[in-house]
C-alpha cells in the first residue's frame, strides 16, 4: 500500500478558503498534507482519518518567532513554510 500520493489541484489566492476546505477533506479521508509545491502539487502521506480544520496565510517576509508564538497560543501547528504560503492545522 502507497503511503504517499501527490495531488495536483490549482487555487488563486482568492479560493484559499476552498483550499483550506479541501485541505480538511482529504485529512478527513486520511491524507496529511505534508508539503506543497506551487505552483499546484499537494505531496501527502497516509495517516489517521480526523476532523482537522487547515488554515493558509500568505507569506510577507516579516514573521518572527513571535508570530509563530502568537500562532501557536491559537492551538494551530505549523505544518509547512512554502515560498508563498504557509500551511497551518488545528486538530
Amino acid at each position: 500500500m502507497n503511503n504517499r500520493k501527490t495531488a495536483i489541484r490549482f487555487f488563486t489566492i482568492a479560493d484559499y478558503e476552498e483550499e483550506e476546505v479541501w485541505l480538511h477533506n482529504q485529512h478527513k479521508n486520511g491524507w496529511k498534507l505534508s508539503r506543497m509545491i506551487p505552483p499546484c502539487f499537494f505531496i501527502f502521506e497516509k495517516c489517521t482519518p480526523e476532523d482537522v480544520a487547515y488554515r493558509l496565510d500568505y507569506k510577507n517576509n516579516t514573521e518572527t518567532n513571535n508570530y509563530f508564538q502568537i500562532i501557536r497560543d491559537y492551538g494551530l501547528c505549523q505544518v509547512f513554510v512554502g515560498t508563498f504560503l504557509i500551511f497551518f492545522m488545528k486538530l
